[in-house]
């Protein structure tokens, strides 16, 4: 801080009845740390899950195909209790496969496969 900063300078920059102290500013940044550290952890494990859920073949037709993250799980959560990643891969190659666990999908979920849909396979 500038020492040439006068008290009144301090308190408008602590606001109104608060006290900028050594000690909230290092609560302040070690919090903000935590928070980063957590929000890392929480993403890479999302990573780490989706990596070991749907085989290599299925992440590379979709990174092929341009499927995004989410699109990713939606079509993992309608391979689930199937054949796993082989179906999963399926999915994005046979129409007839995708119609068919699209059909079991959840009413929530049709708008969001309607969009995969045309994009792997170019129709409605």
């Amino acid at each position: 801080m500038d020492p040439a900063m006068t008290s009144d300078e301090l308190s408008i920059l602590a606001g109104p009845g608060s006290v900028l102290s050594l000690e909230r500013l290092l609560i302040g940044a070690v919090l903000i740390c935590l928070a980063i550290t957590v929000g890392t952890t929480a993403i890479a494990s999302l990573v780490r899950r989706d990596r070991a859920r749907l085989g290599a073949t299925t992440r590379r037709l979709c990174r092929a195909m341009r499927i995004g993250a989410s699109d990713r799980r939606l079509l993992d959560r309608l391979a689930r209790g199937r054949a796993g990643p082989v179906y999963t891969a399926s999915l994005l190659v046979s129409r007839g496969c995708f119609d068919a666990a699209a059909s079991r999908a959840a009413t929530r979920d049709a708008r969001r496969l309607a969009a995969v849909r045309r994009r792997l396979f170019g129709d409605v």
